[in-house]
């Protein structure tokens, strides 16, 4: 005798909900955080615990003047207030590495990556 098919389909839906792990959105209390959407903001988000304190990093690829699109990553205060304005990192104005050439159109902010415990981030 052969089973259905529905309990084809049952049985490993069943097995793998201890797998999943649920979140929720606030739906009733949003967060937004604004900031130039020609800069493409918001491209990358990463949560972050530094100093204390919980950020939302949230990475503008395009930030910068035409013809030199640097790019920027945005640190924006969570559990404070709702309307606290995100403030810029002027990452793409430090000079990377040995390098004596500037970086022109470098699009920083792309992904953002969490290092090991050690409350800092990468970003590329």
């Amino acid at each position: 005798m052969e089973l259905p098919l529905v309990t084809h389909l049952f049985l490993p839906l069943m097995l793998l909900t201890g797998l999943c792990s649920p979140f929720n959105l606030d739906e009733h209390h949003p967060r937004l955080f604004p900031g130039p959407p020609e800069a493409e903001f918001g491209y990358s988000v990463l949560q972050h615990v530094g100093g204390g304190q919980r950020w939302m990093l949230v990475g503008a690829p395009w930030d910068g003047p035409s013809g030199d699109r640097r790019g920027d990553v945005y640190r924006c205060p969570v559990g404070g207030a709702h309307n606290a304005p995100c403030a810029k990192g002027h990452l793409g104005d430090y000079q990377l590495g040995n390098s004596s050439h500037p970086a022109v159109n470098m699009h920083l902010g792309m992904s953002l990556l969490e290092t090991d415990g050690d409350g800092g981030f990468m970003v590329s």
